[in-house]
């Protein structure tokens, strides 16, 4: 099974690419706070590259902006390449099949400005 669903904060706009062959891509960033035991607080910020494609990538495109707090799902990728000094590379990025935001006061999650738990997210 190769599924997530994950809470953050968007932390760059959305960017929306057309390619020749019709495909539409948007890729943003987000940020996820985890629980600091030591500390007590959501303060260990992990930074996901999220990628959208087709009519979910228009609709990010058009609809969610920098400091939005978002629900996605999805599946994982795992890229490879060799840099131009020969190193070896890889990173993970997010696909995304599903993008919400929270709406605050709307009683799907807690306003941006709050502490949140990354609770299960219902689609």
């Amino acid at each position: 099974m190769n599924e997530f669903k994950i809470r953050g904060v968007v932390v760059r706009e959305p960017e929306v690419r057309v390619f020749k062959t019709g495909a539409v891509k948007c890729e943003l960033t987000i940020v996820f706070n985890g629980y600091n035991p030591k500390t007590k607080q959501y303060d260990l910020s992990s930074f996901f590259d999220v990628d959208c494609w087709s009519d979910l990538a228009e609709y990010v495109g058009d609809s969610i902006r920098k400091g939005q707090l978002i629900d996605v799902e999805g599946s994982l990728k795992q890229e490879r390449w060799e840099s131009k000094d020969g190193y070896k590379r890889s990173r993970v990025k997010l696909v995304a099949k599903g993008v919400k935001p929270v709406v605050k006061g709307s009683g799907n999650g807690p306003d941006v400005d709050d502490d949140y738990d990354n609770e299960e997210i219902d689609y």
